[in-house]
């Protein structure tokens, strides 16, 4: 499961919680096995129930350019790589830096 925070927190209606709470509501409600929420200029937060959560920084600096599209770059890469077996951790480095590039052109 691959989403934004926003989303995440509607599909739980949840506004003022934690993220990680979030991640584990929407792990016990759908029984995700892996799950990376992207935060924008906060990076993003991955779970898996193998790795627990992984914290990963965003890529890029300040200077974003257009936001459009830097979801689709994150999906499209971590969806093809988590299914090649790669860690939540590699996976969700991997989007940011596909995100980071996508909001600076």
């Amino acid at each position: 499961m691959c989403i934004d925070e926003q989303e995440a927190r509607y599909a739980v209606r949840d506004r003022y919680s934690d993220i990680k709470e979030i991640i584990l509501k929407l792990v016990n409600e759908h029984d995700y096995k892996k799950i990376i929420i992207t935060r924008g200029s906060r990076g993003s937060i991955a779970y898996s129930k193998e790795e627990g959560f992984q914290e990963i920084p965003v890529l890029s600096d300040n200077k974003v350019v257009d936001a459009i599209g830097a979801g689709d770059a994150y999906f499209s890469i971590t969806s093809s790589y988590i299914s090649k077996g790669h860690s939540i951790e590699s996976t969700g480095f991997i989007g940011n830096a596909a995100g980071a590039l996508a909001v600076n052109f």
